[in-house]
């Protein structure tokens, strides 16, 4: 409970930080460091999926993060 308190109070502070978009970007990179932590620590075997799918997140977090475009007139 501790901690998962302390990650809240991190949480908000990097909202009040840099803002909720990019905030948002720590969603992103949970299932990223569930298969590394998996694979470390579980002895999962790493499969095609995973790429794929660690490229799909990769792709995803580009689609929030890029600049805006300008618009022309």
């Amino acid at each position: 409970m501790v901690c998962t308190a302390f990650a809240f109070i991190l949480y908000f502070r990097l909202i009040a930080d840099i803002g909720p978009v990019k905030s948002m970007t720590v969603t992103f990179l949970i299932p990223l460091f569930g298969v590394f932590w998996g694979v470390l620590l579980l002895d999962e075997q790493l499969s095609w999926a995973y790429l794929y799918g660690g490229v799909l997140i990769a792709l995803a977090l580009w689609l929030v993060l890029r600049p805006p475009r300008e618009e022309t007139k």
